[in-house]
């Protein structure tokens, strides 16, 4: 294949542009999901297990509940911030988000209250409350 004789760089490159592509996006988010599954499982299942949701060994759920109480979600996301890297932390919760048609609203305002949590943008410190 002519992407893997292209030096690292531009292959990395290559494959980030063919993933971004609109047509790609369900492709991208299915590869995001197994990467999330094989590679981060213990950041998965303690998502899972803060906001009660039964799951296997890896993280993997077979029917996403209703979306639970904002005051049990954010404290699910917040564990997820103090135990792991904000980066890591954005890319599963949009990932989860992703998994279904509608997502969880009270998910996605918390994403977007947070930079830490929102794809694309580098990472800050919440703003604090007053």
């Amino acid at each position: 294949m002519f992407v893997e004789r292209k030096p690292r760089d531009e292959r990395f490159a290559w494959i980030k542009d063919a993933l971004a592509r609109k047509q790609n996006e369900s492709f991208a988010a299915n590869l995001l999901q197994i990467w999330l599954v094989s590679r981060r499982p213990k950041m998965l299942c303690d998502f899972l297990d803060a906001l009660g949701i039964q799951h296997d060994e890896n993280g993997t759920v077979e029917n996403i509940p209703a979306q639970p109480e904002k005051s049990v979600l954010d404290a699910a996301v917040a564990g997820l911030l103090e135990k792991y890297d904000s980066p890591m932390v954005a890319i599963y919760l949009n990932a989860f988000q992703a998994l279904d048609d509608t997502g969880w609203p009270l998910l996605e305002e918390i994403i977007n209250a947070d930079s830490r949590l929102r794809l694309g943008e580098p990472a800050a410190a919440p703003a604090q409350q007053s």
